[in-house]
């Protein structure tokens, strides 16, 4: 597997690029909300990707048209965003796409959706259980990160994910991984979130 390399000038655009990014997806999660619908978030996503002088980059895969893949509570990629209605309590992930100045970039974000005027007083065991949920999938995305550096491999990231995640009790996924971006969304390497087969 060949890892295709970027050129300093090109890594300068992925980071313009994922910094566009971000600031769509804060604003599609911040509206994740009960009463918007899968479509609203999607229909707010095409506005707010034009407005960054690029284009949506999942939109331009082969038999896909739309910006977003949306997923709410079980559903894990690829979800796509119809007229579900977001309910008070869901937990809702926004994948999202960038291809600008001729370079992808992609990320994803997971929350709990909830109205401010529908936070419980007490906090319900359902609401600790969705809150420690999220909170364990920061913390494994912190811990890859930290492994991404000079000398160690993919491994060790797949590694630092497996460990947080299966030692809070919840299970890895295995017929799907993260992967490299640029040229092509979805480009080598391919990035597990385990090391060790069951």
């Amino acid at each position: 597997m060949k890892i295709p390399l970027k050129s300093p000038e090109e890594i300068k655009i992925m980071q313009e690029g994922g910094r566009k990014l971000s600031a769509v997806l804060r604003q599609l999660v911040e509206m994740a909300k009960p009463g918007v619908t899968l479509a609203d978030v999607e229909k707010r996503a095409q506005d707010l990707i034009k407005k960054t002088g690029g284009v949506p980059g999942f939109a331009r895969v082969a038999g896909y048209k739309w910006a977003t893949c949306i997923n709410v509570n079980d559903g894990i990629v690829h979800g796509i965003p119809d007229e579900t209605e977001i309910k008070e309590g869901d937990v809702v992930s926004v994948d999202i796409g960038l291809f600008y100045k001729g370079l992808n970039t992609d990320t994803c974000r997971t929350v709990y959706a909830q109205s401010l005027s529908q936070k419980p007083k007490a906090k319900s065991q359902k609401h600790e259980d969705i809150n420690l949920f999220l909170k364990t999938g920061k913390q494994a995305l912190e811990e890859a990160i930290k492994q991404a550096k000079v000398g160690n491999r993919v491994g060790h990231i797949s590694r630092a994910i497996q460990k947080r995640i299966e030692g809070a009790g919840y299970s890895s996924v295995r017929n799907l991984t993260g992967h490299g971006v640029g040229k092509k969304l979805h480009e080598p390497p391919q990035i597990p979130c385990f090391l060790d087969k069951k």
